[in-house]
Order: C-alpha cells, then sequence, then structure tokens
C-alpha cells in the first residue's frame, strides 16, 4: 500500500494545476488508485465524510448559523476544527517544513484567470494539508478565548491620560467613548472579519476547470508544487492590504480606495491587525487619501496605538487628521504627549506652528509656543529656542505672514481692543525672523526681472511694529543695512536690494540723535555713487527718497565733515557725471581741510576730468596749467594720471595737433608714459581710420615703455578698421589678441575688442556675422556686458526687430544681471522710429523713466525725434492760410533740454550710438531742424540755430564744436525757401569745415628728440596729400571731356603746417562720408537751377580729393543726370555701370504683391535686396525707372529728330550719347534695365507710362 501510495502521491501532485474543482481547492487530492486500493479504511475527517460528493466546504464556518450563511441560502453545519493533522508519513522533510510554515490561501496567477463564482453552497477551502481527523476543538476553543482577551485590552483609556485629561467627554469621530470600545472589541471585530472574508471568498469562487491532463504539467514532487504556489501572489488579506498601501498611487476614487483599504483591514485577523507596523502604515497611506473617511480612520487608529508604540509620523498624522476636520482641542493635548512622548517631538511644534501662521490662528501658535516653553528646562530650553526659531525663519512666505499679523494687532489697537503683550512679543519676533530671512538670503526679482519680487509694502507693515513696540529696534535696522550693503556689492544685486535699504535707513535716521556709525555711511556712499551713475542726479534731500545728498547731510550733521575717502568718491562721481559745479565746491571743501600740498595731489585729475568728460579741452587745459604751477612750487611734475587725462580731453575733443603737444610736453618734462597714456592718442587715430598710424603709435609703445600690450590699445587697432568698413581685417585682428591673451602676451579683458567686432558687423546688417562673433564669444568664455547686448539691439532694429530687441533689454538683460542704459533706450526708440511707429517710441521713453534711468545725448536725441515726427502725424499744425506751422510742442521741450542740462548728457560713459561721431549736444538741434525745414518752417529753423550762437553754456557748446549737422537741416531749409544762393554759401562754409576736421594726421616720432620730431611733422607723406586736378583729371574720372571751364577748388589750409595753395588734402579713410549731409542740399540746389555742369564737376573733385558717396548720393546723382536738360543718358548709364551695377542682384520674380514698407523706404521695390549696409552701392528702383525714361526719350529723339538733335544739343551731345554707345559701354545696366518688372504702380505711371 505504502509503495503504491508514493506513486499516487506524485501523480496526485501533478494532476493538482488541472483538476482544481474535483477536490477541495486548498487540500491535494491523492490519486484515486490511492484509495481504491487498500486506502478506504483510513480514517478520514468529519468535513470529508459530511460534505456532498464535489462541493467543496467552507472550512472557516464556526457557527452554525451566520450571517454569511443565510445570505447564500445555505446552512451546513462543520464538526472541523481548522488545524488538521498531516500524514506525515506521506511527505519527506522538506514538504513538512513548508507545509507547516504555509498558513494563508493561495492562488495561482493561472487560477486568477480562471475564477468563476460557485454555487451558492460552495466556497474554497483553504489551501491545507490535511490528512487526518483528529480535530482538536479544545485548543481551538482556548485559542479563540486568547484572541478576545487581547483584543479586549487592546485599547484602555490609560493609553491616552493626556488626552483624555485636556478633553473631557470629547467624542472623536462623533462616537461616545462607549460605542468607540465596543467598535474595538473581539466580538465585533471577529464578526466583521468573518463577513469580509466571506464576502472576498464568495467573489472568488468561480473557477473555470481546465480537463486537459497532461504529464508535462505534472509536478515532480511536493518541492516543486511549493516553489509554484510560492510565486502566487495574494487577491486579499493581508497581502492584498499591502500592495494597496504600498502602491502610493492617487485617483479621483480615493474615497472608494480608502474603503476598500478599510475593509482589507478589517477582514484581517485580530493578531494582524494589532501589528503595529500595520498600522503605522496605515495611518501614512489613509493621511495622504484627504478624505474625511480616510481622516476618521486615522483618527481611530491613533487611538488604537498605545503611547509607546506613537512615533514622529504618528502624531504628524494624527495632527493633519485632527486640523483637517478642524479639531483643534486634541491637538494641544497631543502636542504635549509628544513633547514627553518622543526625543524629536519638536517637529510636531514646528507642523503646528507652520500650520498656524498659514491660517493665522494666532491664538493656536501662541498656545502651541507656550507649551514648547514649559516643556524644557534650562540648558535644554534655550537650544529648542533656537532651534525653533530656526524652523520658523525656514517658513516660506514668512515676511507676508509677519505683514499680517503685525497688520492684525495695529488693526485691534485702532479699534480700541486690547492686545495681549505676548501677541505683540510674537509678532515682533516674526518680524525679525522675516527680515533676517529677507536679508540673508539672495533677494529674488519679478518675472519681469525690471524689479524686485518682494512688495516694500509688506516690508513696510511688517517692520512698522518693530519700529513702534521694539526696543531694540535701531540695533536690528542698523544690523540689516550693515548686512545688506555688505552682501549686495554689484550693481545688479543692490539694484535688488535698494527699495529695502531706502526703507530701513530713512526709518534708522529717525531715530534717537545716536550718531550714525561711519563705516555704514561710508559703505552706503559706496553703493549710491555705483548704482546712481546712471540715475537722474538730485542736488537736494528728499526725506522719502535715499540719496547722495541725503547721505551727506546726515554725515556732515554727526560729524560736521567728511572723510578723505568719503571726499575722494564724491569728487570723483560728480566728475564722471559732468557736473562741473559739485565738482568745484568739493574740490575746494578738500583744499579747506586737507591744506597739505602731499594730500591735495591726489585730487588734482577731478577738475581735470570732469572738463575732458565733457568735450572741453579748453578747461581741462586751464585746470591741469593751474595745478601744473602747484607743482612746480613743490619742485615736483605732476603724475602720468593727470597727463593721460589730459590727453583724454583732446582725444575727446578729436584736437590731434593738442593731444600730439600735450604728450611732446610730457615726455619732455620726464614723465613715463604708459598705457593710459598712449590709449587716448591710438583711439584719436582710430576714430579716423588711420589703421597706419595706430600702428605706427603701438610701435613706439613697445619702443618707449617695454611693457605689455593691453586689449584696450589692441582694440583701437580693431576700432580703426571697423571706421574704415574693414570687418574681415578687424577680425583677423581678435583671433591674434585671443591667441595672445591665451599665451599671456596681452593682458586686460577681451569683452571689448568682442564688443567692437559684432557692433562692426551689427551696423553692416550681417545677422549671421553677428550671431557667429557671439558664440565665439562664449565659446571662448568671455564675460559680456551691458554693451554686448547693445550690439545685438543694433542688428535687431537694422532688420525691424525693435520688439526682440525691446525684449533683449527689458528682460534678458535682467535676468542675467545687467541694468539697461539710456543707450539701450535710445537704441529701441530710434528703431521704432524707423519702422515709423511714433507711439511705442514715446512709450519707451516714458519706460525709461519710470525706471529712473537718467537721459544721454543719444536717448534725448531719439526722443525729440519721436516727439516731432508724432506731433506732426497727429496733430499737423498749421497757419491761418492754412501754410504748415511750427511745431511748438517739441520747440518747447528742446529749450527745456537744452535750459536744464547738466552735462551728462554728455559726460556718460556709453558708446556713441551708430556713426555719429559729435558728441555734442546740437544733435538735439539737427533732427528738429531737419523736421521743420521739410514742412517749410524757415522761421523756426532759424530760430533753433540762433539757439547755438545766443547759447551761453560754454560747456554746452564749445568753440570746436562740429556744426556740420547744423549746416545740413539749415541747407535744406533754404533749398525748400528757394534761396539757392545761400545754400551755395553755406555750401561753401561745410566744405571748408570738412577738409579741416577729415584732415588726417601725421605722426610724430616720440621716440626720436623733440627737434627731429618737429622736423617729421612739416614733412606731410605723400598718401595724405593730392594735388589739385585739371580739366584731364576731371575727363579721367568720368570718363568724358570737361563741359566748361571748370571753376577752381576751394584750397585748405593744412593743420600740421603751411603747405602750397596748389595742394589739397585727402580725407582720412574713416571721414571719407563727412560731407554727404551738405552735398546732398547742393547737388539738389544746383540741379533744381539746371547747373549740370557745376554738379558734375563738383562730384568729380570730391572723388578725386578722396571723399566718398553713399548709395544715396550715387543714386541722386544719376537721377539729376537723366533728369537734366538735355538729358545726359549717356553719362548716368556710364555711372552706374562702372560704380553701381556689379552689386545688383537682379529683380524679383514675383511682382503681383505690394512690396513691404522696408523695401519702400529703403527705394528697393522688386529687387532680391534689403537691409543694405552704408558701404555698399547699387542702382535703387527709382533710379532705373529713370534710367529707363531717359533711354525711351533718347531713342524718341533719335527716330524723329537725328542729326537736328545733335545740333541742339550743342556740346553737350558727348554726354547725352545714343543708344549704340550704350550698348557698347553700358551693357548690363542696359539689361537690367530691360528687364525691369512691368506693373501698375504710381512710379512707372509717372516717368514711363507718360513717355508712352
Amino acid at each position: 500500500m505504502l509503495e503504491r501510495a508514493t506513486a499516487c502521491l506524485k501523480a496526485g501532485a501533478r494532476d493538482i494545476p488541472n483538476r482544481t474543482h474535483q477536490a477541495t481547492r486548498s487540500k491535494p487530492r491523492l490519486h484515486s488508485t490511492f484509495w481504491n486500493y487498500g486506502a478506504g479504511d483510513l480514517e478520514l475527517p468529519p468535513w470529508a465524510v459530511f460534505v456532498p460528493a464535489g462541493l467543496p466546504p467552507k472550512p472557516n464556518s464556526t457557527s452554525k448559523s451566520s450571517p454569511r450563511r443565510r445570505y447564500d441560502g445555505v446552512d451546513t453545519t462543520s464538526t472541523s476544527a481548522s488545524n488538521d493533522s498531516f500524514l506525515d508519513f506521506l511527505y519527506p522533510p522538506q514538504a513538512l517544513a513548508w507545509l507547516q510554515h504555509s498558513s494563508r490561501q493561495r492562488w495561482a496567477q493561472w487560477e486568477r484567470r480562471n475564477v468563476k463564482r460557485l454555487p451558492k453552497c460552495c466556497n474554497p477551502a483553504s489551501r491545507r494539508y490535511a490528512s487526518s481527523s483528529c480535530a482538536q476543538p479544545a485548543a481551538a476553543e482556548a485559542h479563540l478565548e486568547q484572541k478576545k482577551d487581547t483584543s479586549h485590552s487592546s485599547r484602555t483609556k490609560s493609553d491616552a491620560p493626556d488626552l483624555d485629561a485636556s478633553h473631557g467627554d470629547f467624542e472623536p469621530l462623533g462616537l461616545l467613548p462607549t460605542q468607540l470600545t465596543s467598535m474595538f472589541s473581539a466580538k465585533g471585530l471577529r464578526s466583521r472579519s468573518e463577513a469580509y472574508k466571506q464576502s472576498l471568498q464568495r467573489k472568488l469562487s468561480s473557477v473555470e476547470r481546465s480537463q486537459a491532463e497532461t504529464d508535462d504539467l505534472f509536478a515532480d514532487s511536493p518541492a516543486d508544487l511549493a516553489d509554484s504556489q510560492e510565486q502566487d501572489s495574494c487577491v486579499g488579506g493581508l497581502r492584498g492590504l499591502r500592495r494597496l498601501l504600498q502602491s502610493g498611487k492617487r485617483s479621483n476614487s480615493s474615497r472608494d480606495r480608502v474603503a476598500h483599504a478599510w475593509h482589507l483591514y478589517m477582514a484581517l485577523a485580530e493578531d494582524e491587525k494589532q501589528d503595529i507596523r500595520l498600522k503605522r502604515e496605515m495611518l501614512a497611506w489613509l493621511v495622504k487619501q484627504d478624505t474625511e473617511s480616510a481622516d476618521a480612520h486615522c483618527i481611530s487608529l491613533y487611538w488604537s496605538l498605545p503611547p509607546s508604540a506613537r512615533d514622529l509620523a504618528v502624531y504628524q498624522a494624527a495632527c493633519a487628521a485632527f486640523l483637517r476636520r478642524k479639531h483643534v482641542r486634541p491637538v494641544y493635548g497631543l502636542h504635549h504627549e509628544a513633547l514627553s512622548n518622543i526625543a524629536n517631538g519638536t517637529q510636531v511644534t514646528k507642523t503646528l506652528f507652520g500650520h498656524a501662521m498659514k491660517s493665522g490662528d494666532w491664538r493656536m501658535a501662541l498656545r502651541v509656543k507656550e507649551q514648547l516653553d514649559e516643556a524644557f528646562v534650562e540648558p535644554a530650553a534655550s537650544r529648542q529656542q533656537a532651534m525653533f526659531w530656526f524652523d520658523v525663519a525656514e517658513q516660506t512666505n514668512l515676511l507676508e505672514t509677519a505683514a499680517d499679523f503685525v497688520s492684525l494687532c495695529f488693526k485691534k489697537h485702532a479699534h480700541g481692543h486690547h492686545v495681549e503683550p505676548k501677541l505683540i512679543r510674537l509678532a515682533l519676533r516674526l518680524s525679525e525672523e522675516a527680515l533676517d530671512q529677507l536679508v540673508e538670503q539672495q533677494l529674488p526679482v519679478s518675472k519681469d526681472y525690471t524689479r524686485p519680487a518682494y512688495a516694500i509694502g509688506k516690508v513696510q507693515r511688517a517692520l512698522r511694529g518693530i519700529a513702534k513696540w521694539s526696543p531694540r529696534a535701531q540695533s536690528i535696522f542698523e544690523g540689516a543695512i550693515l548686512s545688506l550693503l555688505r552682501r549686495h556689492e554689484s550693481h545688479s544685486d543692490y539694484a535688488r536690494a535698494h527699495p529695502l535699504v531706502q526703507y530701513l535707513y530713512t526709518q534708522y535716521r529717525t531715530f534717537a540723535n545716536t550718531p550714525l556709525p561711519q563705516d555704514m555711511l561710508m559703505i552706503l556712499l559706496e553703493r549710491l555713487t555705483q548704482y546712481t551713475r546712471n540715475k537722474p542726479n538730485l542736488r537736494t534731500v528728499d526725506n522719502g527718497v535715499l540719496s547722495i545728498p541725503m547721505v551727506v547731510h546726515d554725515w556732515k550733521g554727526h560729524y560736521e565733515a567728511l572723510s578723505k575717502r568719503a571726499l575722494h568718491l564724491l569728487l570723483g562721481y560728480y566728475a564722471a557725471s559732468g557736473d562741473v559745479h559739485q565738482v568745484v565746491s568739493y574740490f575746494d571743501s578738500f583744499r579747506m581741510q586737507f591744506p597739505a600740498y602731499a594730500d591735495q595731489k591726489s585730487a588734482f585729475w577731478y577738475p581735470i576730468y570732469v572738463h575732458a568728460r565733457l568735450c572741453d579741452p579748453r578747461n581741462a587745459l586751464l585746470a591741469f596749467e593751474e595745478f601744473q604751477k602747484l607743482a612746480a612750487a613743490q619742485r615736483e611734475q605732476l603724475d602720468s594720471k593727470c597727463w593721460a587725462i589730459l590727453l583724454h580731453a583732446f582725444s575727446r575733443a578729436h584736437d590731434t595737433e593738442g593731444a600730439f603737444a600735450a604728450f611732446r610736453k610730457m615726455l619732455d618734462s620726464g614723465v613715463q608714459p604708459t598705457e593710459y597714456t598712449f590709449h587716448p592718442l591710438t583711439e584719436l587715430l582710430a576714430s579716423m581710420g588711420d589703421v597706419e598710424g595706430v600702428d605706427e603709435l603701438l610701435q613706439q609703445f613697445d619702443t618707449l615703455t617695454g611693457e605689455r600690450r593691453t586689449t584696450s590699445l589692441a582694440g583701437s587697432q580693431m576700432h580703426a578698421c571697423f571706421n574704415i568698413g574693414d570687418n574681415q581685417g578687424a577680425e583677423k585682428i581678435l583671433k591674434q589678441i585671443v591667441t595672445d591673451v591665451r599665451e599671456r602676451k596681452v593682458s586686460g579683458s577681451l569683452t571689448g575688442c568682442f564688443n567692437i567686432l559684432i557692433t562692426s558687423y551689427a551696423l553692416k546688417r550681417d545677422v549671421n556675422a553677428t550671431m557667429r562673433v557671439y558664440r565665439w564669444m562664449k565659446s571662448e568664455n568671455v564675460w559680456m556686458n551691458e554693451f554686448t547686448y547693445s550690439a545685438l539691439m543694433q542688428a535687431l532694429i537694422h532688420f525691424r526687430q525693435t520688439d526682440a530687441a525691446k525684449s533683449i533689454m527689458l528682460k534678458v538683460m535682467p535676468r542675467e544681471g545687467f541694468q539697461a542704459t539710456a543707450l539701450h533706450y535710445a537704441i529701441v526708440m530710434a528703431g521704432y522710429n524707423k519702422q515709423r511707429l511714433f507711439g511705442q517710441a514715446l512709450d519707451t521713453h516714458a519706460k525709461m523713466k519710470e525706471n529712473n534711468v537718467r537721459d544721454t545725448l543719444a536717448s534725448r536725441r531719439a526722443y525729440l525725434q519721436a516727439k516731432a515726427f508724432h506731433e506732426q502725424q497727429m496733430k499737423n499744425p498749421t497757419t491761418a492760410d492754412g501754410q504748415p506751422a511750427p511745431l511748438k510742442e517739441v520747440i518747447a521741450e528742446l529749450r527745456a533740454a537744452i535750459e536744464t542740462t547738466e552735462g551728462f548728457d554728455i559726460a556718460a560713459k556709453q558708446p556713441r550710438f551708430g556713426y555719429e561721431s559729435s558728441g555734442h549736444i546740437s544733435a538735439y538741434l539737427d533732427s528738429i531742424m531737419y523736421i521743420h525745414s521739410s514742412r517749410r518752417c524757415l522761421e523756426a529753423v532759424e530760430a533753433m540755430f540762433g539757439m547755438v550762437q545766443s547759447s551761453s553754456n560754454t560747456a554746452l557748446f564749445t568753440p570746436g564744436t562740429p556744426t556740420l549737422r547744423l549746416l545740413t537741416a539749415f541747407m535744406q531749409a533754404l533749398y525748400h525757401a528757394e534761396r539757392y544762393d545761400e545754400v551755395e554759401a553755406f555750401w561753401k562754409v561745410a566744405k571748408q569745415q570738412a577738409d579741416k576736421i577729415a584732415a588726417p594726421p601725421q605722426v610724430p616720432d616720440f621716440t626720436s628728440t623733440r627737434d627731429d620730431g618737429a622736423n617729421a611733422n612739416q614733412a606731410p607723406s605723400v598718401d595724405r596729400v593730392t594735388h589739385t586736378s585739371t580739366a584731364n583729371a576731371d575727363q579721367a574720372e568720368i570718363g568724358f571731356g570737361s563741359i566748361t571751364e571748370p571753376a577752381q577748388p576751394e584750397l585748405t589750409s593744412s593743420p600740421v603746417g603751411t603747405r602750397d595753395a596748389a595742394v589739397v588734402v585727402r580725407p582720412a579713410r574713416g571721414r571719407r562720408y563727412i560731407l554727404l549731409g551738405p552735398l546732398r542740399q547742393y547737388m539738389a540746389a544746383l540741379a533744381k537751377q539746371n547747373r549740370i555742369g557745376d554738379l558734375v564737376t563738383t562730384c568729380t573733385r570730391l572723388l578725386q580729393q578722396g571723399y566718398a558717396f553713399d548709395i544715396i548720393v550715387w543714386n541722386r546723382f544719376v537721377q539729376y543726370m537723366c533728369t537734366s536738360s538735355p538729358s545726359l543718358a549717356l553719362l548716368a548709364f556710364t555711372l552706374t555701370e562702372r560704380y553701381m551695377i556689379s552689386k545688383f542682384p537682379g529683380w524679383k520674380k514675383q511682382t503681383r504683391h505690394r512690396p513691404q514698407r522696408s523695401a519702400r523706404q529703403e527705394n528697393l521695390q522688386y529687387i532680391k535686396a534689403r537691409y543694405l549696409p552704408r558701404e555698399q552701392v547699387m542702382p535703387q528702383y527709382r533710379t532705373m525707372l529713370y534710367l529707363a525714361a531717359a533711354l525711351i526719350k533718347l531713342k524718341r529723339a533719335e527716330t524723329t529728330r537725328g542729326r537736328r538733335n545733335r545740333r541742339e544739343q550743342g556740346g553737350l551731345h558727348r554726354l547725352v550719347g545714343t543708344v549704340r554707345q550704350i550698348e557698347e559701354r553700358a551693357p548690363k545696366t542696359l539689361a537690367a534695365v530691360e528687364s525691369m518688372p512691368n506693373v501698375d504702380d504710381k512710379w512707372q505711371m509717372r516717368l514711363l507710362r507718360a513717355q508712352q
């Protein structure tokens, strides 16, 4: 029998997975042969005897009648025990060990898929290997009674004595204490556990039977069967509950999940439910669900835990549940118990205090703080207090919370309510912590990066309690000010901290008459001089505005006189701002306070520097000579710094003779030159585009100093290449500079050099090259500054992307830590003016004033131009007879700008915008004069021109002021008034001024003796001088003989000595375009008078002398040739072929749509070109129309008149030419004219259709 049993056991184990419904699910069925051959006399358990065939009984039925049985309609009686013995002799020891370890129902994954509901009378049994009917009812009953006793004693009143004592008859969950105790009784738990277990088993009882019997699926041994069962997952019970708790997912059905989890928990056995770890996990999971039922279960679980089992997580979960249900009273007892029960109970204090702060429940905050104070004694109390306030300081929105708390106290006090001193002390401490938090952290900025993110109003509300109630207010404010000043040193950092510093200081100075610390006043002066450098200058003390005059007033009020360091700081600040009055005042105070020459000589350079910033070399030289006499009296020489500043004054005024003479005197006096004395000279030559002169000076620098070159000197080489349009040469120099800096052959920062190259490409409208250099700059890890962004903005406005440039100014720059200057606002306003969006330009200026940015020459000029065009566009004032009237509003603002300016417009250390080379306030006038001259308002133009002559401000209108801009505007007004003789007279004046300004200097040899250098100055180089041209020279220039006897050219005197009267100096390459403005007006006047011969002669001589024409002058010149009488067609075509057609890109194919506004403004309609640089010369659309009209007129004349037409033309027939000559000499131009698109626009209708 035993031998057969061994084989049957193996076969039965293999048959279990496929024959689950033929036997009890949780009992292995031995093979039928075991029971049929000699095993029928074995004693079977009672449940196997009484169960009907084919139906498994319910293994958990312990009572004769239960609710679940009545629900199922089955009332069977089972006398079996839950613990049966095994057929030990049938199993090996390993199987027996595993069977003893297995105590729960396990389902294989394949069984889950086949589950179906069984009949109501059938329930699956637990998978246990019972083999004997030897039940032990007595042991089972004893075990049940033991569980009952344990469950009855699981929760008593002694578990939380503090809570019961503090809350009395408080009813958690809305239940009475007796109901809560009965809920956790053994009987109640047992009935609910059984009910839910049976419900689960009923839902999962139906399993689809698999009738396939194959030996491949059989298990080889009970151990193999055990391994397969170990892989089964639990669908209910403890494992299902833990899986749900570990899921960590939240969904919209949180309420159902909570109910499901709670039912799983209640269905557990009593010993499993009393597991401390499981209860903690349930608490942690339920508190995250944030539902009413979850909070109720949290509170129930919390009460069920003994105090010894409650840790920080339990207390925090219970606190969250109580607070969400707005049960505040139990929280106090919980907090008291946590402080005494666990070591880290102060974390509960942190949680409760944070909740009180967030909800504004200051009574609760005070109670929690008092409980913390009572829980500890010294020395632990001080340590816990420090840790508590440290945790409070880490709370978010502490400033806003403190401001609301202080406002509440003030509100109660204002309404006559009594405010407890304890609340006031708490509010003061919170305000101090909020101030410390704001001071110690990096102050945030708003989303648009234009102002601090913190509201100064919140700061004022939070700190006014300290100012009124705290006895330590003065020390608190002083410490906060010093901490802010020391932590925020850079300009951008202090810009964020300035509103807070301003409030603190204005409140601090209103306290008692305690002297303010000099260290704080000195640091404050340093920050203010840096912060207000581009801000409007305040002269008076405003009690609500922190300014330099306020700090100086307080300093003098407490200490009578400023310190030496403070005087140096103020002198440098006002000198850089161009404020002559303040420099003279503080320098006199300095001399009176420190009369010794040893103290004064370090301040000699300030009065010289203020005149240098104002482009006033005459007054700078006077100040220098005065100090030179003082030094001579002491038998000393002025240091190289004073000489460098004097040279800087001559350089800013473009006075080459004065600069070279001053440098020679410096060498003769024995002062050793430095890079700072050479740099003004190199910049002076670079502004003229004298590349050779810069190189020559750098060689002398190497000889005289023997020092390494700096990046500023190399930048002068790039600047010279930029001024002559050689961007490739500048880029080549920069590559060499980068290599030399890396090899330590050149010292200094590369930022300025990269800015020069980026600006040069931006002004050439080469966006690709601009971005390429910008990326190169970033790849070399070169620091950018605010002027790097100004170069990028200029590239954008040339492509009519002004909005993008404005975004860089208002968003990108503040985000990167840079403040926008007046230069950046000027670029944006100029871009809007270019797009004729004058309203947006005025809005940009208003934004600049809102941000408290001081105007400069470029910004005020762009604003006045926008203001004038906007007034003309919106109002267009007229006289009584309908003629245009002057723009009164803009004239009034222009007059106010001239009268109220203090010199900062010129003295600002900012690059000049665009091609402007004149740093003079007369730039305000030229744009307004242009607008009025186009309106034919000659009287207004004359009045504005008189402002310059009658002005008494010598600092603004110096004798060496360039007047070409003003002359151009005045010539335009005279042209519109048809006063052509006066136009010609002003042209001669302009030509003389240009020859004087544009004359290239002769670089002396400073390495030789003085006499040798003087001789070298009087020998002009051949390439800088041109002899006067004769008629043959004119012919060679244009390819034809002269029309009439040309007038003698104007002779100019050489700035470096007396020269032959027949010699005309060629202009410097960087100033070849200086005559463009006056020349346009003079050409128009000559064409209006039909003086074509004088026009051709004037242009020829200018070209031969070395002046250059831009695209506008060339196209107008050709147009005047075409519209002359007779039309000089051959000359016009020849000039176009020679100078312009090579750059012509061709016509567009699509001409159905109207050209864009930018194309119409640049006169490039239907041409494959846009955004041309100034140096590029090509025929414009209107010029091609004039050429086509001249060609049509010439063809008609040849057809109708023939030889008679040549006799009528007289001596001009060679310039008129014939169609055949045009085909021979200008084939490309003729082909472009003939291929011009035929469109119906006003210009073709006016110029071509009229002749056809």
